[in-house]
């Protein structure tokens, strides 16, 4: 059985394989640019030093795939499956990785700047000393990922879950932190200079995780609990009547009451405690 390769813009036939499957096919330093290989069965194959520029791998399995040193600039990668994948200083760059499934891929070295990454699963992804630089990361899932000394500068991380993630020495100047789950991460020696959701000076956001909603300092003097976002002093006289409404138990309502003095310390130690009224 053959299986031919066609461009994704031309049609034009870039080459033919004699195989049933790209499974395990070896493609190393293959010419597959434009390459039309949406939904594709590449999983384990070899495609280490590859041009894939621009082609089309939405959707495609490329599990465990060798992808080293590939040129995937400007590609499609849309939901596209590299768990286990070794993209290990390959070339990202623009690419489109919506969606895509990353759980344990090696991006250590990887070019991904200005590339889609929003929605897409990096959990225990390693991508120390990647260039993520104006990246799309909103949404991500980097829970455990490594991003030891990567550069995030510019890069959208909105609402992106960066729970026990390592971000020592990582560059994040100028990046977008706004709703980011950053308990428990790492950032020793980061550069947040400019980060937005950051408070003054710095300060990264305070999170409690909580048994019924996560507590958050992420503006000074004031606390978000769930949906509810008020100044501490406004918390200090409320917090019952919304365990009420939110159907707290009695034990959980004085588990919060614990948390907001918590927050209240926090804040006066940290300098971002100037309570403004409501």
């Amino acid at each position: 059985m053959s299986i031919t390769i066609t461009n994704r813009f031309t049609n034009a036939v870039i080459m033919t394989i004699e195989a049933d499957s790209l499974g395990g096919a070896d493609l190393s330093g293959a010419n597959l640019s434009g390459a039309d290989l949406s939904r594709a069965d590449l999983s384990r194959a070899g495609l280490s030093g590859a041009n894939l520029y621009g082609a089309d791998l939405s959707r495609a399995n490329l599990s465990r795939a060798d992808l080293s040193r590939a040129d995937l600039s400007r590609a499609d990668l849309s939901r596209a499956g590299l768990s286990g994948a070794n993209l290990y200083g390959a070339n990202l760059y623009g690419a489109n990785l919506s969606g895509a499934n990353l759980y344990g891929a090696d991006l250590s070295g990887a070019n991904l700047s200005g590339a889609n990454l929003s929605g897409a699963n990096l959990s225990g992804a390693d991508l120390s000393g990647a260039d993520l630089s104006r990246a799309g990361l909103s949404g991500a899932n980097l829970y455990g990922a490594n991003l030891y000394g990567a550069n995030l500068s510019g890069a959208n991380l909105s609402g992106a879950n960066l729970y026990g993630a390592n971000l020592s020495r990582a560059g994040l100047s100028g990046a977008n932190l706004y709703g980011a789950d950053l308990y428990g991460a790492d950032l020793s020696g980061a550069d947040l200079s400019g980060a937005e959701g950051t408070l003054p000076n710095g300060v990264i956001p305070l999170q409690i995780q909580g048994t019924k909603h996560p507590l958050i300092v992420r503006e000074v003097g004031h606390i978000t609990i769930g949906c509810e976002h008020h100044p501490v002093e406004w918390w200090e006289v409320h917090y019952r009547a919304v365990g009420r409404r939110e159907s707290y138990t009695a034990a959980q309502v004085n588990e919060y009451r614990n948390y907001i003095a918590l927050a209240r310390y926090w804040m006066r130690l940290h300098g971002v405690l100037e309570v403004q009224a409501e």
